[in-house]
């Protein structure tokens, strides 16, 4: 059943890697839908996101849902880039579970 969660969330623990327009973006956390960036991150409104995590990398397309002080967070809007997301995102869950 666990495998079926798609709205689960890793916490950046230093394996994910995100610029924006040649920029470093700080990555909270992240799920298949969504992410949390340090607020500091000045993100055009919509755009796109190099997310590398480990060996895996991908350019996803993004619109910004909520801005404060802490953090920013955006939003995925291409189905096929989620998809492709959510499948990293399960084998990296795995990953960090085996080196526990």
């Amino acid at each position: 059943m666990d495998e079926r969660r798609t709205f689960f969330r890793i916490k950046n623990r230093g394996e994910i890697h995100a610029q924006s327009q040649g920029k470093e973006v700080h990555i909270i956390d992240l799920s298949a839908h969504s992410a949390a960036l340090v607020s500091d991150a000045q993100l055009a409104a919509k755009g796109i996101i190099e997310l590398k995590i480990n060996l895996f990398s991908i350019q996803i397309h993004y619109e910004i849902f909520k801005k404060n002080r802490e953090k920013t967070i955006v939003l995925f809007t291409q189905e096929e880039q989620i998809n492709t997301l959510l499948s990293v995102l399960k084998n990296l869950r795995r990953e960090i579970k085996l080196q526990s």
